[in-house]
């Protein structure tokens, strides 16, 4: 926000023009006159109702008439006289005029006169200009110098207030009884933060007195002369009863005004001129940017102190929401995700075991973004594991409650609430029987599950007809029972993923989801789901969304995993130094675990891979800090070998290693390459926690310790 040029501008003072009439009457005297005399000619200067002859001509009457009498003035000089006026001007304002008269016969001679008369008028106004050239530089010289000053004590006053009463003494400073009060406008109140030679005042209205009408109009205040002064408003400020001049500059920024410097004194010492406002100007903007600079300094710490605190509530969503995976299951393996609009949103899911062969999976969308719904559902999860525990404990022997017994329970003690509330939860509840190999599903209005039938090699969309929670207290939720083999892979997510747009518009939708899931669906739940969670930043070309997305991955395997004969672990830190002891547990496992042992072509192969995949691991995904941990895991099965590196860093993306060139035109690529031509199958994959981990696996030949499938290598993320 610009403030306005000054409503009340110094004006020319009668001293000032005393001064200018005084140069020009001198000059006069000294280079014209003698020679006006020596001409025979009148020559007479007329200010302030007076005229001066400085060379009087004893043949024209009006060197001894007054002023009303002189008919020259007039436009009317006596008969036989010629006479020539000529106005003196400075800044635009007649003060004065140079009367010249002679005979009507010596009228080129008058003309010359009038020639140098107005060469002199001309130095004199070119020296006035001069002295206000010098006088303006001096202005801009003593503000440069306070924005030096101020600028300097920036960098060692910390305290704002330090900085505030240090622009308002540097105001004072310009001339000796000067006083000053720096005022802040806050709701419509005035409020003193530092003032000098003066009482502090009390907080005032912003909308009275002289200041008041500074900061309505936005503008400077420049008042010289105490009958000026009470003749410009009807009410002063108790402060400037007394005073002699007053100047007042609103402190301002872009954003808008906030206050105003005001700055008087009591005995007339001489006007306020242009070096004390230019002055002003420059303090007053100091004085804003010292303000403005705490405002922002304030709001970051109130920034920060929320973000902490959303920090601490995303962390609580992610234990009362989020329930984690099991992962010592039996026949299926489990990856969830979820990315909240809000960092703190309503999305949820659980995992209840009952037994190795059976558990439920609970997964919810509470309508609404943020803490609001964060609440609820961490209040219908709770529900959930209530319903389950009292039905348990009337239900008699070991039978275990229906989903939809579960579910029915939930909706009563919750409906009523939720109506209140003018909300709803969509949930799917799924228990999966590995034993019997089905699926009991109550579905509540959620998102339609997908399942991948691994032999068919097609996708079925799964879907009730129930009410999501807190429509009706009297809904009877209806069980669905499916039948599902090994390899099958079920998708729950919330309408977060579908609801994706593009830059067009247009949703992801669950027919994309599907075909992902079906071209996907091979993968391990957690590279499934990395291709999941990339596939929709690609679509909607953000890695925000405008509503929450959750996705849990569920792949049925074998009914008994099988164990390894033999299983190793080293931990080793991110310093390449360590990468021979990585080599050297390579060896072990080939040569002392692996009955029988691979030959020493084979193991070298592999050491030298492993030693690759360490190697990039210390230097991209850690960036080249030696202090971080990698963890090194092998089994030993009967017909394969399975390494596994862990780290905590920079995810990896397989997909954007380019091949290697053999020409000598690239050279990056090579590692990645080495890695896959020495195991048969290599994965990698990031999970929920942020570990990285890379699977190397290698089959082995019967008795030769050699690999069956060579030229069948697979790499999976």
């Amino acid at each position: 926000m610009s403030v306005q040029s000054p409503e009340i501008a110094i004006p020319i003072t009668s001293a000032a023009q005393a001064e200018f009439d005084h140069q020009i009457i001198e000059e006069l005297s000294r280079v014209a006159a003698p020679l006006a005399e020596h001409l025979g000619l009148a020559l007479g200067h007329f200010a302030r109702g007076q005229i001066v002859w400085l060379a009087p001509d004893g043949h024209c009457p009006c060197v001894h008439a007054t002023e009303e009498l002189i008919p020259c003035l007039n436009g009317a000089p006596p008969e036989g006289r010629r006479s020539e006026i000529i106005d003196v001007l400075t800044e635009g304002k007649s003060v004065g005029k140079i009367v010249l008269c002679g005979r009507v016969q010596d009228a080129p001679v008058l003309l010359s006169m009038r020639r140098l008369v107005e060469l002199i008028i001309h130095q004199i106004d070119l020296q006035k200009d001069q002295e206000a050239l010098l006088q303006e530089l001096s202005a801009s010289w003593d503000s440069l110098a306070a924005v030096y000053e101020i600028s300097s004590d920036l960098r060692w006053l910390e305290s704002p207030q330090e900085l505030l009463d240090r622009i308002v003494s540097r105001a004072t400073a310009m001339r000796e009884g000067l006083r000053a009060i720096l005022w802040l406008e806050q709701g419509g109140q005035l409020e003193p933060v530092a003032v000098k030679n003066v009482a502090p005042p009390a907080p005032r209205s912003a909308h009275v007195g002289l200041v008041g009408k500074a900061l309505k109009e936005q503008r400077e205040i420049v008042i010289n002369g105490r009958a000026r002064l009470t003749a410009a408003i009807e009410e002063l400020e108790p402060e400037l009863r007394t005073a002699a001049n007053v100047a007042i500059t609103p402190v301002a920024t872009r954003q808008g005004l906030l206050g105003a410097l005001e700055v008087w004194q009591e005995d007339d010492q001489g006007a306020f001129d242009s070096r004390i406002t230019r002055l002003m100007e420059t303090l007053a903007l100091q004085a804003a940017m010292v303000i403005e600079n705490d405002r922002l300094h304030r709001a970051l710490i109130e920034s920060e102190r929320l973000r902490q605190q959303v920090e601490i509530g995303s962390k609580i969503q992610q234990t009362l929401l989020l329930g984690q995976p099991p992962r010592d299951l039996q026949g299926a393996h489990i990856a969830a995700l979820t990315i909240p609009s809000q960092r703190i949103d309503g999305d949820f899911y659980d995992f209840i075991t009952h037994r190795q062969h059976c558990f439920d999976v609970i997964i919810g969308d509470v309508m609404g973004k943020g803490i609001p719904a964060a609440l609820l559902g961490a209040a219908t999860k709770s529900h959930f594991l209530r319903a389950m525990s009292q039905l348990i404990s009337v239900a008699s022997g070991a039978k275990l409650p229906r989903p939809d017994e579960i579910v029915t329970l939930v909706n009563a003690e919750l409906a009523e609430r939720l109506i209140r509330l003018e909300s709803f939860v969509t949930v799917c509840y799924a228990r999966f029987d590995l034993e019997r190999r089905q699926l009991d599903l109550v579905d509540c209005g959620h998102t339609k599950t997908i399942h991948l039938h691994s032999e068919k090699g097609t996708t079925t969309l799964l879907q009730g007809d129930s009410m999501p929670l807190g429509f009706s207290k009297s809904e009877q939720y209806e069980q669905l029972s499916f039948p599902f083999q090994i390899g099958d892979v079920f998708v729950f997510y919330s309408d977060g993923l579908t609801e994706a747009r593009n830059a067009s518009g247009d949703f992801f939708g669950e027919q994309r989801l599907a075909e992902l899931v079906h071209a996907h669906g091979d993968q391990s739940p957690e590279a499934l789901i990395e291709d999941i969670r990339s596939a929709i930043v690609a679509f909607s070309g953000s890695e925000t969304f405008a509503d929450d997305l959750t996705c849990v991955v569920i792949k049925i395997g074998r009914e008994t995993e099988e164990a390894p004969l033999a299983h190793s672990e080293l931990e080793i830190s991110s310093d390449l130094s360590n990468l021979g002891r990585a080599r050297a547990f390579v060896r072990e496992v080939c040569q002392d675990l692996s009955r029988p042992p691979l030959d020493e072509d084979h193991t070298h192969q592999l050491e030298l891979a492993v030693n690759e995949a360490a190697s990039n691991i210390m230097r991209h995904a850690y960036g080249g800090r030696p202090d971080q941990p990698i963890q090194i895991e092998a089994d030993v099965f009967a017909d394969r070998i399975v390494i596994r590196l862990s780290d905590w860093g920079v995810a990896f993306d397989p997909d954007q290693v380019a091949p290697p060139r053999f020409d000598g035109s690239q050279e990056g690529g090579f590692g990645w390459f080495i890695i896959t031509q020495s195991f048969d199958e290599v994965k990698y994959a990031r999970d929920e926690q942020g570990k990285n981990c890379i699977c190397l696996t290698k089959y082995l030949h019967s008795g030769k310790g050699g690999s069956d499938h060579g030229t069948e290598r697979r790499t999976d993320r």
